[in-house]
């Protein structure tokens, strides 16, 4: 796999999201990379800048149900110490067959304690991205709604074919469908015979492996950052 640049992105933008889907659900090969809506100042050297949406779901709510939370103009989302909330992208993502996408935290929020779990965007998909975000540091953090909170980096997939690509349920979710995600002392897993004792201390070993993985995931996205100034030097 190649490194999409910046002016090869450009050049394969698109942001008719209607357009996009229709192709793709006809069985055609869409020529184009879908950002909806798409910003020329968000683009990168070789990477696209994601924006905070306007849903998210707190993962590690100490008590009753995480709950749908709205953002909106003018407000912010508060991520206090050690929380990891859930949240769509304000972008619309479609890929075509042959064209992969990589998301990784920006490292001047990695400089604040504010992690992104990196993930991976499959050919063929479509809709807003789910990403997870964890303050890992002592402070409370704030972040603006449509600030720029993570990075896509897009990548060449050589002679994929059209039945390759991803249909799979993750395609064109809906903000609302957030809901449905179960953590913490939640309501619905308490009735499943799980005690509150017993999905804390669930909450508590997927906290402790995001605090592991802090120092690996900073260092890959180091990385990747030294590669994104390198190209642009040149």
């Amino acid at each position: 796999m190649s490194i999409l640049s910046r002016s090869r992105i450009l050049s394969l933008a698109t942001s008719d999201i209607e357009s996009f889907r229709n192709t793709l659900e006809r069985g055609e090969v869409p020529s184009n990379i879908l950002i909806s809506p798409f910003e020329a100042r968000s683009l990168g050297p070789t990477s696209y800048d994601l924006h905070i949406g306007e849903r998210y779901i707190s993962l590690t709510a100490e008590s009753g149900e995480p709950g749908l939370r709205d953002i909106g103009r003018g407000r912010k989302l508060v991520i206090e110490p050690g929380e990891a909330v859930t949240l769509v992208s304000k972008e619309y993502i479609g890929l075509p067959q042959n064209i992969a996408g990589m998301v990784f935290s920006k490292v001047s929020w990695l400089e604040q304690g504010l992690s992104q779990i990196s993930s991976y965007v499959h050919p063929g998909f479509y809709g807003p991205l789910r990403e997870t975000l964890v303050n890992q540091s002592n402070k409370t953090r704030e972040l603006d709604y449509g600030s720029a909170f993570c990075q896509i980096v897009f990548l060449d997939v050589p002679e994929a074919k059209a039945d390759e690509r991803y249909v799979g349920n993750r395609r064109d979710k809906k903000a609302e469908e957030l809901e449905k995600i179960l953590w913490g002392p939640n309501p619905r897993v308490l009735e499943r015979g799980v005690s509150r004792a017993e999905a804390t201390m669930v909450r508590q070993a997927c906290m402790e492996g995001y605090q592991a993985r802090r120092e690996e995931d900073a260092e890959i996205n180091r990385e990747w950052e030294g590669t994104t100034l390198e190209g642009w030097s040149r």
